[in-house]
């Protein structure tokens, strides 16, 4: 005895496909549409307010403590330290505020924070255009400390200096 089967079970199957396909294709497009986004990004950003030089003096004025992340988000180079930095900024709590250069004049933005936030001659020859990825520490408004390059650093040498700088909270 030979089993039918009915037609409504084959138009269940084509349905089944199609949406499997136009599920693959969606997971697809939302796959490489987050791929760019981190690509494009700093992962500091996930965990820190994103902001223009406009906007810095203000902030400074109503968040005198604060450490300010400068870096590039298109390069690759500094993705790991990123996400470690990442880890660091949520790990210890830290007020961090996040500026990209690859969409500013690095020239300007450091005359603009020489001619703002520093008040300790001394720091002034830290700050120059040929870093890819600078810490400031702002105190009382001001740029206390200036940790440049510091994507060069591991992380327990990075704890040592916040430590130091008291950056970070021990308690």
């Amino acid at each position: 005895m030979e089993k039918k089967i009915p037609f409504k079970n084959y138009i269940i199957l084509v349905v089944i496909f199609i949406a499997f396909v136009l599920l693959v294709f969606y997971m697809r497009d939302w796959y490489n549409t987050t791929r760019v986004y981190y690509n494009e990004n700093s992962p500091v950003l996930e965990v820190s307010t994103e902001m223009n030089q406009e906007e810095l003096s203000n902030y400074a004025q109503e968040n005198p403590d604060f450490i300010l992340y400068v870096s590039s988000g298109y390069t690759d180079s500094i993705k790991s330290f990123e996400r470690d930095f990442r880890d660091y900024i949520v790990k210890h709590n830290l007020n961090v505020v996040y500026i990209d250069t690859s969409s500013i004049d690095i020239n300007t933005f450091n005359d603009y924070l020489k001619s703002n936030f520093l008040e300790n001659s001394k720091l002034e020859s830290k700050i120059t255009n040929n870093q890819e990825v600078t810490v400031y520490d702002f105190s009382n408004g001001k740029i206390d400390h200036v940790i440049d390059n510091i994507d060069d650093e591991d992380m327990d040498y990075i704890d040592k200096i916040f430590t130091r700088y008291e950056m970070i909270d021990n308690a």
